[in-house]
């Protein structure tokens, strides 16, 4: 038995057959005027790809908090983010994921030095650097750098390069 064409309109227009939606330029509705358990599927992931996208990562949202907001059970929530990956690395191209990757990482780098984790924001910028370069963005950084003070405040700051090998 098939459906009916007016059952698979249905369908699609849930969110049940995705695969051609653009999660990107579906209007996110106001939770106030219309209840976060109320909203279609395609409107949920629509949502969810702005908070990957804000965030950086599906694996940077909490699936029970976003169950409990929906209403949905966390398997749900687990899906809609697996179908948001798949969609994320179809849709975008490298710009894109470059400027996305750039943003979070300066957000990152900044709240780290707010909060006065100057050590972990070396350590991210230094992370950071490696990514560009494996890139071929940047060139490698310099794997030590040597500092020397002398004479109250003259700074001498010399980068030491190694020789490349092979």
């Amino acid at each position: 038995m098939t459906e009916s064409t007016e059952a698979l309109k249905e369908k699609k227009a849930r969110g049940h057959y995705s695969r051609a939606v653009d999660y990107g330029s579906i209007p996110v509705p106001d939770p106030e005027e219309n209840p976060y358990s109320r909203w279609t599927a395609p409107e949920r992931k629509a949502y969810l790809l702005r908070l990957i996208m804000e965030r950086g990562s599906p694996s940077m949202i909490s699936r029970t908090e976003e169950a409990h907001r929906f209403k949905l059970s966390i398997a749900r929530i687990s899906q809609d983010l697996s179908c948001l990956d798949q969609y994320i690395a179809k849709s975008l191209d490298q710009v894109k994921v470059h400027s996305m990757v750039i943003a979070n990482f300066s957000r990152a780098h900044r709240h780290l030095l707010e909060d006065g984790q100057y050590e972990k924001a070396f350590n991210l910028a230094m992370t950071f650097t490696g990514y560009l370069a494996s890139l071929g963005i940047i060139e490698k950084a310099p794997s030590r750098h040597e500092l020397e003070v002398s004479g109250g405040l003259e700074i001498v700051f010399q980068t030491v390069k190694e020789k490349e090998t092979g």
